[in-house]
């Protein structure tokens, strides 16, 4: 089977059906995280790398921050698209549960959860970790209209959304090497937020 045309096709196709959507959920996020779910699998010794590859370059098109008529479009051609491919009905079933079900906001965690499954989960969730993954935090926060910070109990901003969500990314991953680099990034957010209140609170 050529795997390359396939990909090609999805990966042109994604490239072109991303209007609308903030920098932080650009093409960039989504090849950054195949690039790195693809490091996973090679790092772990497992998984199949074309079955990454591809649900890597289609892990946004169910994100729920998105659904207007032509996320709705895309979804659409995608699931037109696939069985097109040549892919056995098992590895397209394979991608749709991945796709499906690697979110946050899912929190999946019953059974299923193959290597490449793992990996690209990992993938997504180290892209919003780090120095990338405050930069995408604040910049789907502008998108948004939330404010950089709301000291009120229960306020809604940016920085509550790193308690709410990224600071609880690194107990969630999978794999040894996405535990790993985790750590590392996960300690530049705690820094990076300690810094942020030090500066909030100077100010008076």
């Amino acid at each position: 089977m050529d795997y390359v045309n396939i990909i090609s096709g999805i990966e042109n196709l994604i490239r072109n059906n991303l209007r609308g959507h903030d920098t932080g959920h650009d093409w960039w996020h989504i090849d950054r995280v195949r690039r790195m779910a693809l490091r996973i699998v090679r790092e772990e010794g497992s998984g199949d790398p074309a079955i990454t590859e591809i649900s890597s370059l289609l892990h946004e098109i169910y994100d729920k921050k998105f659904s207007d008529a032509g996320q709705k479009a895309l979804l659409k051609k995608v699931n037109r698209m696939l069985p097109e491919t040549g892919l056995s009905r098992n590895d397209i079933d394979s991608i749709q549960f991945i796709i499906q079900n690697i979110s946050f906001s899912k929190g999946y965690s019953g059974e299923g959860i193959t290597p490449e499954f793992a990996a690209v989960q990992d993938a997504d969730r180290l892209d919003a970790l780090g120095a990338i993954g405050i930069a995408r935090a604040f910049n789907y926060g502008g998108y948004a209209g939330n404010p950089l910070y709301d000291p009120a109990p229960g306020g809604r901003s940016t920085i509550a959304h790193f308690h709410d969500k990224l600071l609880k990314l690194k107990e969630l991953m999978n794999t040894s090497a996405g535990k790993k680099m985790a750590e590392e990034r996960h300690a530049f957010v705690v820094e990076f937020l300690n810094r942020f209140m030090d500066e909030w609170q100077q100010s008076g």
